[in-house]
């Protein structure tokens, strides 16, 4: 409370001072035109607040929609795709031994060991 009417005091000493020792009839020439300007529009605080905080905050939320709703709901779907029709391929393929199931399985996993050995394998010229 004491810094409330403290500053109070002050503030009004200045603007008294001004008024009445200085004898200004118009209280818009006691400052230069800019600084006038800069007081009447709150140092411009709303104008520089929508260009720092609301904009860039605006566009990386757009960004974010954008890349939800095409890149992830793609992979997304793209992977149940997927899956759906290997199930229902596989299905045609069951011979119901599960020997055939691992010979699939070691003949891919050789498949891709070989793949990657090669990939690894320096180049001679």
């Amino acid at each position: 409370a004491a810094l409330l009417t403290t500053s109070s005091v002050i503030g009004m000493s200045v603007s008294a001072f001004f008024y009445l020792f200085k004898g200004v009839d118009d209280p818009k020439t006691l400052l230069n035109p800019v600084a006038n300007r800069l007081l009447a529009y709150h140092f411009y605080t709303p104008k520089i607040y929508q260009l720092v905080v609301i904009s860039p905050v605006g566009k990386i939320s757009q960004i974010a929609d954008w890349l939800d709703r095409n890149v992830v709901d793609g992979v997304v779907n793209l992977v149940g795709v997927t899956s759906l029709f290997s199930g229902e391929t596989m299905k045609y393929f069951n011979s119901g031994k599960s020997q055939s199931y691992a010979l699939t399985i070691v003949f891919f996993l050789a498949l891709l060991g070989f793949y990657l050995s090669v990939m690894f394998v320096p180049k001679i010229l």
